[in-house]
């Protein structure tokens, strides 16, 4: 029987993409291959152009007044780098789970940090209600998909310098990219694979971000612009596939396409999860994430676990346990099918 990823990440490409990017590596633009030629040289200075390009696009950005960066280091870093960058009094977080709890853990480093909302008395279970958001603050930091939990903001909440760690929805969802200061995002979910992290700033924000001689230069997002995101050399591979992959959702029909396969993939996993008693869904329905869908089993897990074996991934985070199914953008058509009639198979045994 044929095996599926449903990995957290890095997560399943496109077949085109990946044909794309071998050719990438054996001759890029007719000359050498993409992971032989020298971030100086003219080639690849296209390739980021045609790179930055395509992410503007997509996400519809005005480039004179945002700046698409480069980084590495994956979300992980960000959590260190936008406190180092723009901390200066006190900063907000709203806590959903791991990842922003970590997130907060090293903003605490640099300075004063408030957790202005808080999913965590009830589980993470759901979004929670936010409300007033002192506008002193340098910035208020939220993740708007949890990975882990399986929850999803649906609507953003309001506040001048709001910045969003977007790392498994970035792609896959619309959204209005002026309502944010900061957004960042690991590419190896939805438009990539590992290797490195795109960071979107507003113009205006990066110039209140502290001086590239209060941190490393790489650390430094005024640093990182000032190069270009060529401070040194970048990661060539994940590079060139983050080009393909976003060539391929502009082929699809841009991220309003996207958005429109990850509601439907993720309705007809839910209706199943709903529809037999044995599933537990974990998110509560209005805040319910249609990338990672979580769950728990009533009994037979030790049963499911092993019928469960060809579809790669699904087990829950170490930290939570239980199942999560993973969705993103390069997902098949034929790997959804597949999981949704097994877990439909078992439910009916188990009914």
């Amino acid at each position: 029987m044929p095996v599926y990823n449903f990995y957290a990440g890095p997560s399943p490409l496109p077949k085109a993409v990946v044909e794309a990017v071998i050719e990438d590596i054996r001759s890029f633009d007719g000359l050498s291959g993409i992971l032989e030629t020298s971030h100086r040289s003219l080639q690849f200075e296209q390739m980021m152009e045609a790179l930055n390009t395509l992410v503007a696009e997509l996400l519809g950005i005005d480039p004179v007044r945002y700046d698409i960066l480069w980084t590495t280091g994956g979300a992980t870093e960000c959590f260190s780098s936008i406190p180092a960058n723009f901390l200066h009094a006190k900063a907000a977080y709203i806590d959903t789970g791991i990842w922003s709890t970590k997130a907060y853990e090293e903003a605490v480093k640099f300075g004063k940090a408030d957790v202005v909302a808080s999913g965590k008395e009830g589980g993470y279970r759901a979004i929670p209600a936010i409300g007033y958001l002192d506008p002193d603050y340098d910035y208020v930091h939220l993740t708007s998909n949890n990975t882990i939990i399986g929850t999803s903001f649906k609507s953003f909440p309001e506040h001048a310098n709001l910045i969003a760690d977007m790392s498994s929805d970035l792609f896959s969802r619309q959204f209005e990219i002026n309502n944010f200061k900061v957004i960042y995002a690991a590419a190896q979910k939805n438009f990539g694979t590992s290797g490195t992290t795109l960071v979107i700033i507003q113009k205006d924000f990066l110039k209140k971000a502290k001086e590239a001689t209060e941190m490393s230069p790489l650390q430094s997002y005024k640093s990182v612009s000032k190069s270009r995101s060529l401070y040194n050399t970048p990661p060539n591979g994940p590079l060139v596939c983050a080009l393909r992959m976003l060539e391929w959702i502009r082929e699809q029909g841009g991220v309003a396409a996207m958005e429109a396969r990850a509601e439907e993939r993720s309705r007809r996993i839910y209706k199943v999860l709903d529809s037999y008693g044995i599933y537990i869904p974990f998110a509560d329905g209005e805040s319910r994430s249609h990338m990672n869908l979580t769950f728990n089993l009533k009994d037979h897990e030790d049963e499911f676990a092993e019928e469960s074996k060809r579809f790669l991934g699904i087990k829950g985070h170490r930290a939570v346990g239980g199942f999560r199914i993973n969705m993103y953008n390069g997902i098949s058509p034929d790997a959804v099918s597949a999981l949704e009639e097994f877990l439909v198979s078992f439910g009916e045994k188990h009914a």
